[in-house]
């Protein structure tokens, strides 16, 4: 059983590593498409906590910047191909809108739409 703690410490990690702010890093350091980033999402997935509504905040936000700003592959030392249903590590795909729509979730899928 995973502690309630070790779950908002997750999320916390997710929220950080996803959430871009101009701001908040220097030109060219974003940390969402690190592939230490993604296998904090991998974590989530498995836990069932996709739906919970800070990840789902989480990943609006995320999807909101993709669309608008692009993205990188996931920087991975040896690259491996991720399933196209994980949606998080095929970011490049959706800022480019190659990602098959039908494939995200509802409240992510509006988002994508919307900004065709």
């Amino acid at each position: 059983m995973v502690s309630s703690i070790y779950i908002d410490e997750l999320i916390e990690k997710w929220g950080w590593y996803a959430t871009i702010d101009e701001f908040s890093f220097p030109e060219g350091t974003c940390y969402h498409f690190a592939a230490t980033s993604l296998m904090v999402r991998d974590e989530i997935e498995e836990l069932g906590l996709s739906n919970d509504p800070r990840v789902m905040e989480i990943d609006k936000k995320l999807i909101e910047w993709v669309v608008k700003h692009g993205s990188d592959a996931p920087y991975e030392a040896e690259p491996i191909e991720h399933p196209i249903e994980k949606w998080w590590w095929h970011l490049k795909e959706i800022g480019e809108r190659k990602y098959p729509a039908e494939l995200l979730p509802p409240h992510l899928r509006e988002i994508y739409e919307k900004n065709f």
